[in-house]
């Protein structure tokens, strides 16, 4: 981490002298107005990123994604504006805060984006790409999942899993009192759960056969799956005469 924030002002620096070089004629390099530059545009970003990406997971955990990304940014910019504020509100050229916002906009704005790309597209483990899952799907299904547990990324074998729900951008796994988030389709889903093991009931849940304990009506008459431990699941009309069959409940459908 060290490390890469040394690079990063590293780079900052040398952007500040290939701008000024540029730009200005009588430019003269100066390690130190470069150094203060840098810090200036990225001195707080050490700490706005994992906030960000708490703020993110945070959001995302009751609404989605985009809408985790879309709350933090506001966060990051505003953050960034008052480091650099504070900055030069006691220096030599001192900036108001409205000064310090224009100047950090579209540096902040950027940074935020970029780190947006590295956290949750390249860095994510769960978050799959496409050409990623295609091949996932292709192959064996695996003995466990890669799932999220608030901040925690674990893997749980499919034969701890009770039953899979639809939520949004991803699917729930619950394994007795214990629920689990993999951004996936209930496709994608379904496709790396051992066949035979799972069965559909409903565009929205899956079922391990080995948790259903029976069949209950509602008030409407329809079937629900009763789940050892008393949880009810409701079964689709497109995926009701499958469904009861494969479970044994075929008699009882009509």
């Amino acid at each position: 981490m060290v490390l890469a924030w040394a690079a990063i002002f590293l780079a900052a620096m040398a952007y500040c002298f290939g701008h000024g070089l540029l730009t200005d004629e009588a430019f003269v390099f100066a390690p130190d107005r470069a150094f203060s530059w840098a810090l200036t545009k990225w001195g707080a970003w050490p700490v706005l990123l994992p906030l960000c990406f708490v703020i993110v997971r945070a959001v995302e955990r009751r609404f989605s994604l985009a809408t985790g990304i879309a709350v933090a940014a506001p966060v990051a910019v505003v953050g960034a504006a008052t480091f650099a504020y504070l900055l030069h509100v006691s220096g030599e050229d001192p900036w108001a805060f409205a000064q310090a916002f224009y100047h950090m906009l579209p540096v902040a704005g950027g940074t935020y984006l970029l780190f947006v790309v590295l956290a949750f597209w390249l860095m994510d483990p769960v978050a799959l790409s496409a050409s990623t899952r295609e091949a996932v799907s292709a192959a064996p299904a695996p003995e466990a999942l890669p799932v999220s547990k608030g901040q925690t990324q674990t893997r749980l074998p499919a034969s701890d899993i009770d039953w899979v729900q639809a939520a949004r951008n991803y699917v729930e796994l619950f394994s007795g009192d214990d629920a689990f988030i993999m951004r996936a389709s209930m496709k994608e889903v379904e496709g790396l759960l051992p066949e035979g093991e799972f069965l559909r009931l409903h565009r929205s849940y899956l079922v391990n056969r080995r948790s259903v304990e029976g069949l209950r009506r509602n008030g409407k008459g329809e079937p629900m799956i009763v789940l050892h431990g008393g949880k009810l699941l409701p079964v689709g009309r497109a995926y009701r005469d499958d469904a009861l069959s494969n479970l044994g409940f075929a008699e009882k459908a009509a």
